[in-house]
């Protein structure tokens, strides 16, 4: 009678072929792999009035820092610009934020139905990019950790 436990060789025959076992693969608790380079030029800021969504990672707000992460954000901060000016700010909760899946693009289309021109985060998902597009809605990547007051300061006002 054969050992049990040397019936399974590693070679990827039998329970756990392929996955970390020689056959390439993530092995089992390896990060996920990140997301390909994004090719983004800057945006064309547009004249006159337009609106700002900047992914927030606290509660919102001018005093809020930008998030990391576009479709997983808590919260959004909606910037009404005019001449140069900020006229009117917003804070509109993520309701995609415990999405099974979609979040990015749920996002969008919420923004979408506010009005909003530009979204501002420190990076986006393939999905989310691609649902922008089809809005027309431009995307600006910014340092995440900065508040969003100093991100419209410089990077939507100081670029017009």
């Amino acid at each position: 009678m054969r050992n049990m436990e040397n019936s399974f060789s590693a070679s990827g025959y039998g329970r756990g072929s392929g996955y970390g076992r020689r056959r390439g693969g993530m092995p089992p608790g390896a990060p996920p792999m990140p997301y390909p380079p994004q090719p983004m030029q800057p945006p064309k800021i547009p004249t006159g009035t337009f609106k700002v969504a900047i992914a927030c990672e606290g509660n919102g707000g001018l005093d809020d820092v930008v998030s990391p992460r576009f479709g997983r954000c808590p919260a959004f901060t909606i910037v009404t610009i005019e001449n140069r000016a900020v006229k009117n700010v917003e804070v509109m909760p993520n309701q995609a934020v415990y999405a099974a899946r979609g979040a990015g693009i749920a996002a969008v289309q919420a923004l979408a139905s506010r009005g909003v021109n530009i979204i501002a985060a420190g990076r986006f998902g393939p999905w989310a990019s691609s649902a922008s597009a089809q809005f027309g809605i431009q995307l600006l990547i910014v340092p995440p950790g900065m508040r969003v007051r100093d991100a419209i300061n410089a990077h939507i006002l100081a670029r017009r």
